[in-house]
């Protein structure tokens, strides 16, 4: 099981993160300056794997290496290192949640750090009067196909949707319409405070329609953007009186840390947590400048 160490919060990079770490887990650092910071950092890193998940064919590309996900944990399972670096600004959610996973059932890593750069500034979409105030993130989304190890019965009656909600009110409109599953509740968790003043606003005004009782609306939670033990903790919460949900981690990246982290930590009980991610295709440019880094510290149990 996972546990929060600290979270250590940084406007450059502690160079100590370059010794600590033996290997490092990355994504596609090609869309921002974001991703050319972390392959910055990357390079200085002894041995460095680029993943990328496929969800049609439920396969993981490691460097040049199609591999099934399942050969990919066994990999994860294998690694003898005690500390891992998961550079988590370029990588997904389904990525993130099945390195820690196999981390977790590998009994020699017992440390990882995650890595995560905020954005200084998101692109604005600017296309319409009825776009102002939404930013030009992604080009298009996946119909949530399913994430093998966390999905659940969709036959549940009382099953609630726990949504980390951003700026891209599509992602959550996507949910509602593609899902079968008559929610008994719906309960959207907003950044707040966000990554800059203001940015909360944003994502509340882009969701205003769905918080009504067409949509099993219950009441709104609120968690720090850049914070994914708040995100844990919650869950973690809503747990102890919920144990049908699925978890939505369609905000920021923090939270979605939070969310992987539960689920790793709660795959094999009876309660039945399950996860919807669309995977996003990001645009290129979604974001300008380098905002403050952070290092998530995580031990095992």
């Amino acid at each position: 099981m996972w546990k929060f160490k600290n979270i250590q919060s940084k406007d450059i990079i502690d160079k100590n993160i370059y010794t600590q770490n033996h290997l490092v887990f990355y994504g596609n650092t090609n869309l921002d300056d974001r991703g050319e910071k972390a392959h910055e950092i990357i390079s200085k890193i002894q041995d460095s794997i680029q993943v990328e998940y496929n969800p049609l064919t439920f396969s993981i590309q490691m460097n040049s290496e199609i591999i099934p996900y399942k050969n990919f944990l066994s990999y994860i399972q294998s690694i003898t290192t005690n500390r891992i670096l998961i550079e988590a600004t370029t990588l997904s959610f389904a990525e993130i949640l099945y390195i820690l996973e196999g981390a977790n059932q590998n009994d020699k890593i017992t440390e990882i750090q995650i890595l995560y750069i905020e954005p200084k500034e998101y692109k604005f979409h600017n296309s319409s009067v009825t776009t102002y105030d939404e930013f030009s993130l992604s080009d298009k989304f996946q119909q949530y196909p399913p994430l093998p190890g966390y999905t659940i019965n969709a036959e549940l009656n009382d099953i609630d949707l726990i949504a980390f909600l951003g700026f891209e009110k599509t992602r959550l409109g996507q949910i509602f319409a593609q899902e079968e599953t008559v929610y008994q509740n719906f309960i959207p968790i907003i950044p707040l405070p966000g990554f800059l003043p203001g940015w909360e606003n944003r994502s509340i005004n882009n969701h205003l329609k769905f918080f009504s009782p067409k949509y099993s609306f219950s009441d709104i939670k609120y968690v720090a953007a850049n914070n994914p033990y708040q995100a844990y903790t919650i869950l973690e919460k809503i747990a102890n009186s919920q144990k049908n949900f699925r978890v939505a981690p369609i905000g920021t990246k923090p939270n979605a840390i939070g969310c992987a982290v539960f689920l790793v930590n709660h795959v094999n009980e009876e309660a039945n947590y399950g996860a919807l991610y669309d995977f996003p295709v990001k645009s290129k440019k979604r974001s300008e400048g380098i905002g403050q880094i952070h290092i998530y510290n995580l031990f095992k149990e």
